[in-house]
């Protein structure tokens, strides 16, 4: 006997980068709701495709406000021969996990789901949309998927910025941002840490990308560099951005590359490993004007939100290789959003201080 799925047995909705989701508590009053929209989802089959879920389709949302809360309902037809049962729904990250009394949408029907969790949209966010994996399960075998995605508004940030290098003795920077309306341009104002005190910065287009453009006189940036913070706001809106840049006067090393990507190093463990390379660029030793053994002295990288492991190997005087490995507590999901990487490396010819970002790929 077929039996349809109501509208209170499952919640649907989990946003993967943001387990802070929480179903309410039934004693108390349900928080209020910025935005609500009904989607209506046709899943396509792709059982010929292994081993891609045998029901799955990609549904594109309405806009979402950042730092607002919003509810998703969903319509759900299913237009195959078969029945598509499923005990539990989660996300591709795994950081939603509810237990069904096996709901069905039956073969060549619909059903309404109604999702009972809610999400604020983060003002933070770094993408121009937001996007919900979500996972129909049986047991431990995935039946059907669906990605949600659509726009972001009101989107203010940067991303993690490259290490920035001086070009003569007046340099100037470009450093890209995100932002999406109601966000103006006009409206937006730029600030410099005490210690980026004698460069100046503004927002301009240039090339159709805006960009935040700093500019000033290399000798004040010392001998090796230096880092400061970088904050963007948006006043009437009350929203604003920072980030830690890396202002290089010569580039005495180069890592390589800064944007990393962590990869699991087996199956049976949950550990992820990626390989950097450091490398001295300083031009006496480039020309082959000194012999200078062990010209990179110490190598520190760290990150607030894992431990990493750092292991280096010397291939030459100029050059090592790093490899980083990062361990997850057992239980813990995977968190695809970024996170930042600071390095301090010594050598013989200065001290390179530089942030990057990593993520974890699955």
């Amino acid at each position: 006997m077929k039996r349809r799925l109501t509208l209170s047995v499952l919640l649907l909705v989990a946003f993967c980068q943001h387990p802070s989701w929480a179903v309410q508590d039934p004693a108390t009053p349900p928080l209020e709701i910025d935005h609500e929209q009904t989607i209506n989802v046709v899943l396509e089959d792709y059982s010929h495709i292994k081993p891609n879920p045998l029901l799955h389709c990609k549904v594109i949302g309405a806009p979402v406000r950042a730092g607002t809360r919003v509810r998703f309902n969903f319509k759900i037809s299913n237009p195959t021969t078969r029945d598509m049962v499923f005990d539990r729904v989660e996300t591709g990250c795994g950081c939603m996990n509810m237990e069904c009394e096996k709901p069905v949408i039956p073969a060549n029907g619909a059903a309404i789901v109604n999702a009972v969790a809610d999400y604020v949209v983060p003002k933070s966010h770094t993408q121009e949309e937001y996007g919900i994996n979500i996972q129909f399960k049986s047991g431990n075998i995935t039946v059907g998927g669906m990605l949600l995605t659509g726009p972001l508004e009101g989107v203010l940030s940067i991303p993690p910025v490259r290490a920035l290098e001086s070009t003569g003795d007046f340099s100037e920077w470009r450093i890209p941002f995100i932002v999406t309306k109601p966000v103006e341009l006009n409206r937006l104002q730029v600030q410099l840490s005490e210690n980026l005190k004698d460069l100046v910065a503004k927002v301009d287009v240039i090339d159709g990308k805006a960009v935040i453009l700093v500019s000033g006189p290399t000798s004040s940036l010392g001998p090796a560099g230096i880092i400061g913070e970088v904050i963007l706001s948006d006043p009437l809106l009350e929203i604003k951005t920072a980030a830690r840049v890396s202002f290089l006067k010569r580039p005495v090393m180069r890592i390589s590359p800064l944007i990393i990507r962590f990869t699991k190093v087996n199956a049976q463990v949950e550990s992820y490993s990626a390989n950097v390379l450091i490398q001295s660029v300083d031009k006496k030793v480039e020309n082959g004007q000194e012999n200078l053994k062990n010209l990179i002295q110490t190598i520190n990288c760290k990150t607030d939100k894992h431990d990493l492991q750092v292991a280096s190997t010397r291939i030459n005087d100029q050059l090592y290789r790093v490899n980083l490995t990062l361990s997850l507590p057992e239980g813990e999901d995977v968190d695809p959003a970024d996170f930042a990487i600071d390095w301090r490396v010594v050598s013989s010819q200065g001290v390179l201080e530089v942030s990057g970002s990593g993520s974890i790929v699955n």
